[in-house]
């Protein structure tokens, strides 16, 4: 039998190139793909695959990457879009309201608070923390209100119920300390009623005293509030 002399040598086999092709075939994939989306809208029967993911490219690190600050607005209610405007600060959190008309009031429960508000002339006065006596405060503009009590339940300690946005504006606050509780009042402001314009023709009619209760000022009316609160 005769053999051939077989030779070896140490060069690389030659790589083979793929890439190109596939890589080719992928974009043109892609190109149709986008193409019939963008003639046939959501008609397209590669609608679904409309969406791009835009994120910026991963660095191939796993560490947490901070991609960006947005400066957001939190309402008064403490987390953004909250419907009631009710200030987070308030840790009072039961209340009854009332509309009455020109007026709306809150009375908030507080046991002894009145005995409370005349503890340091009866325990030592304000220097001896152990006797602070309990101060009720409020404050008020047209469109909120936050009313504050200090050293209740004891000396320290604060209870506070705050509205940064009322249902509607208001011309003036008060408080009054019952014995169990406290009455918060606040005043509407009224909507200015103008009087009608005489129209009369100079007749006996225009002398008469209906006529002359029209072109007379008219008490302000008030807008009925179903609750404290604005809502948005």
């Amino acid at each position: 039998a005769f053999f051939a002399p077989c030779t070896m040598s140490n060069a690389a086999p030659e790589e083979v190139n793929n890439t190109a092709p596939s890589t080719a075939a992928e974009e043109s994939s892609v190109s149709a793909l986008r193409d019939n989306i963008a003639t046939k809208g959501k008609n397209a029967y590669y609608y679904a695959h409309s969406h791009r993911a835009d994120g910026p490219a991963w660095d191939g690190k796993p560490e947490p990457k901070l991609l960006g600050r947005v400066n957001s607005t939190v309402s008064s209610s403490g987390s953004p879009g909250a419907s009631a405007a009710f200030d987070m600060k308030s840790n009072i959190t039961s209340y009854a309201f009332l509309d009455d008309g020109p007026k709306v009031r809150l009375y908030v429960d507080l046991p002894g608070i009145q005995d409370a508000c005349a503890a340091g002339s009866r325990s030592g006065g304000e220097d001896d923390e152990a006797g602070a006596p309990a101060k009720v405060d409020l404050e008020w503009s047209e469109s909120s209100m936050s009313l504050l009590v200090t050293n209740y339940p004891k000396a320290g300690e604060e209870r506070c119920l705050s509205f940064g946005r009322l249902h509607g504006e208001i011309e003036k606050g008060m408080v009054k300390i019952k014995k169990e509780r406290l009455v918060v009042t606040l005043v509407k402001k009224g909507k200015k009623v103008e009087p009608k314009e005489d129209g009369g023709d100079g007749g006996e009619d225009s002398n008469n005293a209906a006529d002359d209760d029209e072109s007379q000022p008219k008490d302000p009316e008030y807008d009925e509030w179903p609750t404290i609160a604005a809502k948005d």
